[in-house]
Parts: structure tokens; C-alpha cells; sequence
């Protein structure tokens, strides 16, 4: 199967009913960690951020209270949720920060007026499309950047928060992968700001994606396992198990890890 088919049948299938007790905690504990992240690196960003607010007009809330577009309000929370390092973890063949998602579901949710059971609901599926895209394969040892898998997740959390159908899931999924592998070097040699801004991009990317698709716009139908795809030109066409793809429960979050310090 095409892995982008198992991600969006997951996504557009699963339902907030799904979740247990445990599992709704956490994710309420990754927002309000995430948050307190975006608090303590505000003061670093917002003279470089703040000033292309005017260029990003829109109805979107930002965690800093200003608005903006979607888009640019999803890149502009990422950013300080993820800047200092501190938001939580995911180790596996590929390692993760997956509330780095966070800040494009709140500035997706403050525009469309969605619940806290749609929000909750969206951050779950995005976790188990990260997580589980992480245990599938490494992108490091082939020069790629984590936060291509991130884009993917992001992707699966915005498709969900717009109550995108199983169709324009995939298309969200496809158009924010095939245009968007990034390169390894942001974490290589001297660190730049990019260290934490590539994150925001991939989840600015994400939130695009998903409107583009909601619109109607259509991605390539084989973004993972088509000739040119993901698993043949990074992966060599080996060294990918899709499996984790279609074992996903909504629960992944419970295997992700808040850092104590």
C-alpha cells in the first residue's frame, strides 16, 4: 500500500472517541509545555518575527496574542515552541519533536473556531503519524532533516482539524512532502537560528498544504513509493517499513517524553 493511502485513511477514520483517559492528559500536557516554551523564547524572536506581521495579514491568533494568516501564525508559533530545544522528544530510527506541530494546530484552530476535543483530536492524529513515520526509517543518515517527517504529521493534524475527507488528506499529505525534503546541514557544523526555525517551516508548510487541498488543489498520487517518491529517492527504494503506518491507535503520544529539564 501506498503509505500516504494508510495515513489518510487513519486520519480521516479516527475520532477523539477512540481516546482514553491517559492519552487526552498527555496531550493537554504537551500544550500547555509547548506554550511555556513559545513564553520563554518570545523576547529572542519577536524583533525578527513581529516585523513581517503586516506582510502575513489574517485572522489566525499567534501564541505572542498578534494575528496573522494561518500560515504565517502556524510558522510563528512553531518557531517559539521550538527555539530554545526544551519541547518534548521522540527517539527511534528517526528522532522527533513532535509538538513542534502544536503551533500550527492552535493557530489553524483560532482562525476556524475549532473545540478543545478538535484540537486534543488533531495533536493525536499528527503523534501517530510522526512517531510512527520515525520508527519506519531514519532520514538523518541519508543528509535529511527530521522535520520532513514532522511536515507530514503536521499535515495529518491540520487534514483532521478541517474535517478534510480521506481524498484531500492525501492530497494535504503529498503536497506538503513531495515539494519539501530538507537538508540535514541546518543541524551540521555551526548552528544558525535555522536550527530552530526549520521546524516552523515544515508545520507552516503542513498548515498550507492542507488548505491548498481543502481547496481542491491535488498532490502527486505516490508521494512515498512512486518512481521518483520518497522511498525510492531517499531511501534508496530499501530501509523503509511502512508497517508502523498501519498499526497506528491515536496513542503514540504516550510514547514521547517531556523534558524534565
Amino acid at each position: 500500500m501506498e503509505p500516504a493511502d494508510a495515513i489518510s485513511s487513519f486520519v480521516s477514520g479516527f475520532s477523539y472517541n477512540t481516546l482514553d483517559d491517559r492519552t487526552k492528559q498527555e496531550i493537554i500536557n504537551r500544550i500547555i509545555d509547548s506554550v511555556a516554551n513559545a513564553k520563554y523564547s518570545y523576547s529572542e524572536l519577536s524583533p525578527h518575527l513581529d516585523p513581517l506581521l503586516d506582510s502575513f495579514r489574517g485572522k489566525a491568533l499567534t501564541l505572542s496574542g498578534k494575528r496573522a494568516s494561518a500560515d504565517y501564525a502556524s510558522f510563528y508559533n512553531s518557531f517559539l515552541i521550538r527555539y530554545l530545544d526544551f519541547n518534548d522528544t521522540y527517539l527511534s530510527k528517526e528522532p522527533l519533536h513532535p509538538s513542534d506541530m502544536i503551533g500550527g494546530v492552535l493557530a489553524l484552530a483560532s482562525e476556524t473556531g475549532a473545540n478543545g476535543r478538535k484540537v486534543i483530536e488533531a495533536i493525536a492524529a499528527g503523534y501517530s503519524v510522526g512517531v510512527s513515520l520515525c520508527d519506519s526509517g531514519s532520514l538523518r543518515k541519508r543528509g535529511i532533516d527530521h522535520v520532513v517527517f514532522l511536515g507530514v504529521g503536521a499535515a495529518a493534524a491540520a487534514s483532521k482539524l478541517l474535517n478534510l475527507s480521506e481524498k484531500e488528506t492525501k492530497n494535504a499529505i503529498s503536497l506538503a512532502l513531495v515539494p519539501h525534503i530538507a537538508l540535514r546541514e541546518t543541524r551540521s557544523g555551526s548552528l544558525s537560528m535555522w536550527k530552530g526555525g526549520a521546524a516552523a517551516e515544515a508545520v507552516r508548510n503542513a498548515v498550507f498544504a492542507a488548505l491548498l487541498a481543502r481547496a481542491g488543489v491535488t498532490g502527486p498520487d505516490t508521494p512515498f513509493s512512486g518512481k521518483m517518491g520518497l522511498i525510492n529517492v531517499i531511501f534508496g527504494g530499501k530501509d523503509f517499513d511502512p508497517s508502523p503506518l498501519e498499526r497506528m491507535t491515536g496513542k503514540e503520544v504516550l510514547r514521547t517524553m517531556i523534558k524534565e529539564y
